[in-house]
């Protein structure tokens, strides 16, 4: 069983040749055992070739996509690697982290909500709007940029291949609670509207009842491949025809024989179904989320207006997060902190999500119905990623 899960911040080009790709070490497990000996601290090669006699050439390779590096002959981690107890630690850092800062956002609420009135759908909760206009689209995407953009953050470094990116790992059995940890986003783009939904990881057997993850839960049942390929281009169109109609839905609502237009008959039935839509004084109404090119100048006004919140208090925290955090594994092995702080950021914003959640600015994702818990659905412009980081 893989002793680490991975990831890459950036891009990794199709045509890149498998020994330039990270996953050929990543999915070793020698590799993963070795990335694990050194979490403890750095060790020379020849220690590392006695504790692990079978290395073969990974030490090359590895070094080659800078897993690891060299330096005053010892190998030291290269990346962002977390084991269990760096993210006990990291969870403890952050769980200070976000009351100060839920706190500070908290003291800009009248603001907010000011902002927030100016979302034309009566019927979607302004809480649901704070969860994911805040929570998803300014914490999480709009941040990662902000942070990036202020120094904070290292998005990317040259790699084999002429690839850029950072890797990311975290060795698995995670044991810190997931649950209100409100930090994952899932999107799928549909024309020119992208479907999202947005919570924790806690685990859930059926998955998020929600688009897009049905559609991915639908496909993943199909095989072989081919066939999945195929269906998947179906439902793509569907997905397209949903959205348009979702958006199409005005302050007023609609009647609901009226909702087949653009592409067929039972999108109302199938949006109302899943929560997106709710027969009010027998009209339809959008009761998700839902944003559109329209909603641009309200989600600019809130990144306006929270975008000097987050800077200040990261100016008067930056340092005391960095030394509190000193003994995790990439800090200890000289990783930059800008290049740690993607992992931490998740962790920091995904509580102050929680703590919003809690202090009544955000809507409470485990007060909905058992089938529909910790997690938020809508639906959004394809042109808000132009701030994906």
């Amino acid at each position: 069983m893989s002793r680490l899960q991975f990831g890459i911040i950036g891009s990794v080009a199709t045509e890149t040749r498998f020994e330039d790709r990270p996953e050929s070490m990543l999915h070793d497990g020698l590799a993963q055992d070795v990335l694990l000996d050194l979490a403890s601290g750095p060790a020379t090669e020849e220690e590392l070739r006695r504790r692990h006699p079978d290395l073969g050439d990974r030490l090359e390779r590895m070094r080659h996509l800078s897993i690891i590096r060299v330096e005053d002959g010892r190998v030291h981690v290269g990346f962002t690697l977390l084991t269990n107890l760096d993210a006990r630690m990291v969870l403890a850092v952050a769980e200070r982290a976000a009351s100060t800062l839920g706190a500070t956002i908290m003291g800009h609420r009248p603001e907010i909500e000011a902002a927030l009135a100016a979302y034309p759908l009566p019927h979607v909760p302004r809480n649901s709007l704070a969860f994911m206009l805040i929570g998803f689209h300014f914490l999480d995407i709009g941040c990662l940029k902000l942070l990036s953009d202020a120094g904070y953050r290292t998005t990317a470094r040259d790699m084999p291949g002429g690839n850029r990116y950072t890797l990311w790992a975290q060795e698995t059995g995670l044991d810190v609670p997931l649950k209100e940890l409100y930090w994952g986003g899932h999107t799928e783009a549909a024309g020119e509207h992208v479907w999202n939904t947005f919570g924790d990881h806690a685990p859930r057997p059926q998955g998020r009842r929600a688009l897009p993850d049905l559609v991915w839960q639908a496909e993943m049942a199909i095989d072989p491949a081919a066939l999945r390929l195929a269906v998947h281009e179906h439902l793509l169109s569907l997905l397209t025809g949903l959205a348009q109609t979702l958006t199409a839905i005005g302050p007023s609502g609609v009647d609901p024989g009226g909702v087949t237009a653009p592409a067929g008959p039972g999108h109302g039935d199938i949006l109302t179904e899943l929560g997106y839509l709710a027969n009010v004084g027998g009209r339809l109404h959008v009761t998700a989320p839902v944003f559109t090119a329209a909603e641009t100048p309200l989600r600019d006004r809130v990144f306006e207006l929270l975008s000097p919140v987050v800077l200040n208090w990261f100016a008067e925290n930056h340092r005391s997060l960095e030394e509190d955090l000193a003994d995790i594994t990439p800090l200890r092995h000289g990783v930059p902190f800008a290049e740690v702080m993607t992992q931490l950021w998740h962790y920091i914003f995904g509580l102050t999500n929680r703590a919003l959640v809690r202090a009544g600015l955000f809507a409470d994702p485990y007060a909905l119905p058992p089938d529909c818990q910790g997690f938020l659905a809508g639906l959004y412009p394809a042109a808000w990623d132009d701030l994906l980081p």
